[in-house]
């Protein structure tokens, strides 16, 4: 059972996730495409999304990202002062997801 606080700090949870998609989407394209786990295959791309092999689907899916992520640019000054926006340096080149967590 759920007390009064517990719910009140999911729902300051879920409205902060909301506005932070609201303000980067981008981020949080990034953010469903860590190493460790790939939530956007939880969303439908494509109506025959399900018919490729979901390691080349990730893999094509991270260079896209690499691409975009290169093609935009990164303000590091914004990633500084807010750190949930950090999930976009591992798509940086030359940085990847290991130097991107340092």
């Amino acid at each position: 059972m759920w007390s009064t606080v517990d719910y009140d700090e999911a729902i300051a949870n879920i409205a902060t996730n909301q506005q932070r998609g609201n303000m980067a989407p981008l981020t949080v394209c990034c953010i469903k495409l860590t190493p460790t786990k790939n939530d956007i295959l939880s969303l439908n791309l494509h109506p025959m999304q399900s018919m490729v092999n979901k390691q080349k689907l990730v893999d094509a899916l991270r260079q896209r990202m690499i691409r975009v992520i290169n093609h935009v640019g990164v303000d590091i000054n914004k990633l500084i002062s807010r750190s949930f926006l950090s999930h976009t340096l591992q798509f940086v080149s030359g940085l990847g997801p290991i130097k991107a967590k340092r």
